[in-house]
């Protein structure tokens, strides 16, 4: 499994999509951060709207179906997402709305 980051620095945003299923609801976690959940309230993918934001990865556990290794990858991109993916950022310079591979961590 990989996790699809696209950044868009011009509007200090970015959508880390986990899987290509249906959305069906999307749910605001406050502080900026938006979830996307299927039918089976497993979560599609994360709306980041403030890249200074941290991820809040225990109500993602707590309160959403996400497996545990997608956690263990989003924890990577901690303390906040800003840090983490200007690295992404780096390797696809010269584009405002960057898509970058993520690979899972088992």
């Amino acid at each position: 499994m990989s996790i699809k980051v696209a950044v868009d620095k011009t509007v200090n945003a970015a959508y880390i999509e986990l899987s290509d299923q249906t959305i069906v609801e999307t749910v605001d976690l406050g502080n900026g951060i938006m979830v996307d959940l299927d039918a089976m309230r497993v979560v599609v993918g994360i709306e980041v709207l403030n890249l200074d934001a941290e991820l809040p990865l225990a109500r993602l556990r707590e309160e959403f179906h996400v497996h545990s290794s997608v956690v263990r990858t989003l924890d990577h991109l901690r303390p906040t997402i800003s840090y983490q993916l200007s690295r992404i950022q780096q390797a696809t310079e010269g584009t405002s709305g960057a898509t970058a591979q993520v690979p899972a961590m088992v």
